[in-house]
C-alpha cells in the first residue's frame, strides 16, 4: 500500500531541536514570550515526531478525529 502525507515545515524540520525553557522562580513576561517562541518553533517538529511514530508502529496509534 502506498500513500502520501504532506506535513508542515521544510527540509530543515528534521534537524530541529526541542528548546528547553526553564521558568524562573517568578513567572515573568519574558518567560511567557520564551514559552510562546518554544511552542511555535517546535510545532512542526512535534508533528513530524508523531507521524514517524505512527508510521513505525501503526497498531499502537490511537486515531482521534
Amino acid at each position: 500500500m502506498i500513500s502520501t502525507l504532506q506535513l508542515q515545515g521544510n527540509h530543515l524540520t528534521p534537524l530541529g531541536q526541542d528548546i528547553e525553557w526553564q521558568v524562573g522562580e517568578i513567572f515573568t513576561p519574558f518567560d511567557a514570550v520564551g514559552q510562546w517562541v518554544k511552542q511555535n518553533f517546535s510545532r512542526d517538529l512535534y508533528g513530524l515526531e508523531k507521524e514517524i511514530s505512527r508510521w513505525l508502529n501503526p497498531t499502537n496509534y490511537v486515531y482521534a478525529d
